[in-house]
């Protein structure tokens, strides 16, 4: 009897510890991982010198679900910035500086886009579409220079439900 009482306690304590590092897993341990790979995702646009006569108006680094539908994670880095640049000239600039290995992208604010119109296009980052409409009333700002990486992960990660 005490010995079957033993064996059903150890059994239990093992679905319990197994539920239970699961659980951190998906609140603690896969999003910790996830951050540190999207500091260094990031890091390779925020590193990059910003050229004369640029200024920037703001940042974002997030992961999560921001494309399609799906059971994934997306990574997406950006940077709004003011500039008396012209196109051509900012965009060599940065590709020229831009040491990473994920594609540098641009959005000029000042030309028609998916961005810049109000229209529905499944093809838009979602994070990347709010964060500039927080910042279409109140900036100056003329391009965002952007870095993403969809589909990157599973979503063993809360985030990317």
């Amino acid at each position: 009897m005490k010995r079957n009482t033993l064996i059903l306690l150890g059994i239990l304590g093992s679905v319990v510890l197994v539920i239970a590092l699961y659980v951190g897993g998906f609140i603690w341990i896969v999003p910790k991982m996830h951050d540190e790979t999207l500091t260094k995702f990031s890091n390779q646009i925020f590193s990059v010198q910003l050229p004369a006569d640029t200024t920037q108006v703001d940042s974002i680094s997030v992961i999560g679900q921001q494309f399609a539908n799906g059971n994934h994670c997306d990574y997406l880095a950006a940077r709004l910035l003011e500039t008396s640049l012209q196109k051509e000239k900012l965009e060599n600039d940065f590709e020229e500086n831009y040491q990473g290995t994920s594609k540098l992208q641009f959005i000029w604010l000042d030309e028609s886009n998916a961005y810049t119109d109000d229209i529905f296009d499944s093809s838009k980052i979602y994070s990347l579409d709010d964060w500039l409409d927080q910042h279409a009333q109140t900036s100056k700002a003329d391009v965002v220079v952007y870095l993403f990486e969809g589909h990157m992960t599973s979503s063993f990660d809360y985030r990317c439900r």
